[in-house]
């Protein structure tokens, strides 16, 4: 989280909120957890879903991990585009 900018009745309530939530992220309710395989991918919304990766051994093998983003104006503009070319 960035640095809060909210006045002071907001903030008392958005902190005890903002725990629970972070509380909720590492309950087992609330958390998916899969193992990749090699050339496996995996494609989400990085603005809806929260993710993260669990720690590892180095000395089990090498680990590469590769992140490609992309913005959501660039695919709605795209797709406008391609919706006038028909």
């Amino acid at each position: 989280a960035a640095t809060f900018d909210m006045a002071a009745d907001v903030m008392s309530r958005y902190c005890p909120a903002y725990r629970k939530m972070m509380a909720m992220t590492r309950h087992a309710d609330y958390v998916i957890e899969t193992k990749l395989k090699s050339s496996d991918m995996v494609i989400f919304d990085n603005r809806r879903v929260l993710h993260g990766r669990t720690q590892f051994d180095p000395q089990t093998g090498a680990r590469h991990l590769r992140g490609c983003y992309v913005d959501h104006h660039d695919i709605a503009s795209r797709l406008r585009v391609l919706e006038r070319s028909d």
